[in-house]
């Protein structure tokens, strides 16, 4: 059997495998939902408790007293995620540390996020953690989306690829053409999201 172990027992920020020990279940990433944009808090206050914690973050522009600005918020506001092995840690902490509201519950069981959903956003990153995803590393060629904002809401679109750091390349069919038009990755949402 394996385990995942912490930043602190592995090094800091780092994940790697290693043998499971005698009495524990296999570590696993849980989903915990913050307070309202308390997700830095909650990180912090996690991590010094011993809990090794990961907040995808992502590089956005937004508008602010009519210019722009570049800024860097989490990938899902109001949720994080942490590794645990609930065979040896003590979950009744999390509820009572600053920035946490629970554990994400279905019904009345915790569920592990699968390892794939974690290591996808990782890899977004280029495996380092601390870096934002741009929001174009979200999509991959082939994915179906719609277009969530603007004339074209509500059509649909085939990714092609990315263009550039920030932007990506989408095959749209238009009376009755196909073509090839380039947008932010803020105008598209997976096909499956709005379903």
């Amino acid at each position: 059997m394996r385990r995942l172990l912490r930043g602190h027992e592995a090094g800091h920020g780092s994940v790697t495998i290693s043998d499971q020990t005698e009495g524990s279940q296999m570590a696993a990433w849980y989903l915990a939902h913050t307070k309202v944009r308390q997700e830095l808090v909650a990180q912090a206050n996690l991590e010094r408790q011993g809990f090794e914690v990961y907040l995808p973050m992502i590089a956005a522009a937004r508008r602010r007293a009519g210019r722009w600005l570049a800024a860097v918020e989490p990938l899902f506001p109001g949720y994080l995620f942490v590794s645990l092995d609930l065979g040896l840690d003590n979950i009744s902490s999390i509820r009572s540390t600053r920035g946490v509201n629970s554990l994400v519950r279905f019904g009345p069981e915790l569920r592990p996020v699968p390892d794939a959903v974690v290591d996808a956003l990782i890899s977004a990153q280029d495996g380092d953690r601390q870096t934002p995803i741009a929001p174009a590393e979200l999509f991959r060629d082939g994915d179906p989306v719609c277009f969530a904002e603007g004339p074209l809401a509500g059509m649909q679109a085939i990714v092609r690829g990315r263009s550039g750091a920030d932007r990506v390349a989408v095959l749209l069919s238009l009376l009755g053409r196909e073509q090839e038009v380039v947008v932010s990755p803020d105008s598209i949402v997976p096909k499956d999201l709005l379903s």
